[in-house]
């Protein structure tokens, strides 16, 4: 046990959640958003009366790896930062969709890459104050291409496969900053990504 582990327990026992007084739908734009004022006491006895929660779909995430070492990853246009950025696989999970099934649709149809081995390496909460929505992570080990990707007329991607090294670098680097990128192939590489 490391040292002030035992104080830091302690402490972790006295912290209290909030209490969720009064909420109030602000903003409806199902299925991809919706906007909550919340009035919630705070352990203090505070009251805070226009906190916001944001909900939004839950999504899939995938490091796609080849048997070369190469990750199949998307040059896409992302609206929310203005850029086009390499991104790994990613995208919305359909009403009833497992998060593997998400996952092996998303691969296929951004990419046109399969695989027979998947590993859920976990699944993530994008924003701890907000909540939005929840990041169910994959990796995907000795993808092959099986057929021509099939995106529609919002998503114009570019197929790239790089070498983990390469993108390891380019996160160290902050030439790759989309947090869904850089968390999943950290997840990835802690999870066993470089090992057979």
């Amino acid at each position: 046990m490391l040292k002030g582990s035992m104080k830091q327990q302690e402490s972790i026992k006295t912290i209290q959640p909030w209490k969720r007084l009064d909420s109030r739908l602000v903003l409806s734009a199902k299925p991809w958003v919706a906007v909550y004022q919340e009035q919630v006491q705070l352990p203090s006895g505070r009251v805070l009366d226009d906190f916001y929660r944001v909900e939004c779909r839950d999504f899939v995430a995938v490091v796609a790896s080849t048997a070369t070492d190469h990750l199949v990853m998307v040059r896409c246009y992302k609206h929310g930062m203005g850029e086009v950025v390499l991104s790994v696989p990613a995208g919305y999970m359909e009403q009833g969709e497992t998060p593997l099934t998400a996952a092996q649709r998303e691969l296929l149809e951004e990419t046109g890459y399969a695989a027979a081995e998947w590993k859920q390496l976990g699944s993530f909460v994008v924003d701890g104050n907000r909540y939005c929505n929840t990041m169910h992570l994959f990796l995907a080990k000795e993808v092959q291409w099986v057929k021509p990707c099939n995106t529609d007329e919002t998503e114009e991607v570019q197929v790239e496969l790089v070498s983990s090294r390469w993108v390891a670098e380019a996160i160290r680097k902050g030439e790759i900053h989309h947090l869904v990128t850089v968390s999943a192939v950290a997840t990835a590489l802690m999870g066993g990504l470089d090992q057979d």
